[in-house]
């Protein structure tokens, strides 16, 4: 019974929904466990996880500022710490200052966390290599990642006082969020993917490559823009961590229970390439006239 416990906890952590296919877990005991049960033990813990990073770190710090020497006694006059020659490279680089180090952070751990989990898999006799096990938790890494990463695009702009700013000054908001969605989108998916692509590399190329790359550009874009659309409603980080994650886990649910003899045939291969990417491109124009129409909730400001 402690053992049955054990492997349905398994999907709740960082790794874990991509390790339900591996050699890791290929006994008698889980393939008896049913997959609505680890969807909702993934559910549940990936959700607790997000809420907990969300909570913990959702804070922005404020820009520093360089005071000039000669103004400093008489005025409280300040001088941005950098010079920006554009409207649009002023976007990018302030995407790039917020999202980056969160990027980077997560990449840098996934870096440090294979290998250990690694050794530790052989240690028990372990029969899955090290590019499935790197794909695996990078996976399930930039999952988190992708959902903090859309909320983060509007976080701060969206924070009391700063919107009612930006927006009574005349900027082209399309321009404004276009650069920022497809700024945040971009650093996502090249530094998840790059990772994604070399752990297959390493494991072979298993699959097809292209197979790959495609999954990389339907999975990163719909949980990013999922994200960035229930921010632009709610306005909460916790509201949209957890509308995002039980839409994308509802919509997955529906397509479950309207198929019970398997997936559709339009899921199999590329057919489900042009449907996805349908509803990527629906949700971002839904976020992108939300921005612009200022839609959502405002009640706490």
């Amino acid at each position: 019974m402690l053992g049955v416990l054990m492997l349905c906890s398994i999907p709740a952590f960082p790794g874990g929904p991509g390790l339900v296919n591996s050699h890791i877990m290929q006994s008698a005991e889980y393939r008896e466990i049913s997959p609505l049960v680890l969807a909702s033990v993934a559910l549940l813990g990936h959700a607790a996880l997000c809420i907990w990073y969300l909570r913990s770190c959702g804070r922005v710090a404020a820009p520093k500022m360089h005071v000039s020497s000669d103004l400093q006694s008489s005025s409280n006059f300040q001088i941005p710490e950098l010079a920006i020659k554009s409207p649009a490279s002023a976007i990018i680089w302030k995407q790039l200052r917020e999202l980056g180090p969160l990027i980077a952070f997560a990449i840098v751990g996934i870096v440090v966390l294979v290998p250990l989990i690694h050794w530790w898999d052989n240690q028990q006799g372990g029969l899955a290599g090290f590019g499935e096990m790197l794909e695996a938790v990078t996976l399930a890494v930039a999952v988190l990642v992708a959902l903090v990463t859309g909320i983060g695009v509007l976080y701060e702009d969206y924070s009391a006082g700063i919107e009612n700013f930006w927006r009574s000054r005349p900027i082209n908001v399309h321009l404004w969020f276009w650069i920022k969605y497809v700024t945040g989108l971009a650093v996502l998916t090249i530094c998840f993917g790059t990772l994604l692509i070399f752990a297959d590399w390493l494991d072979g190329w298993r699959g097809n490559p292209l197979a790959t790359v495609g999954f990389i550009t339907l999975l990163f874009p719909l949980l990013y823009v999922l994200a960035l659309a229930a921010f632009a409603i709610v306005r909460q980080p916790i509201y949209a961590a957890v509308l995002a994650i039980a839409t994308l886990f509802g919509g997955w649910l529906c397509l479950v229970l309207m198929s019970p003899h398997g997936p559709p045939r339009w899921l199999n291969g590329w057919g489900a390439y042009p449907v996805f990417l349908t509803i990527v491109a629906v949700i971002s124009v839904f976020a992108w006239q939300a921005v612009v129409r200022n839609w959502g909730w405002k009640q706490h400001r």
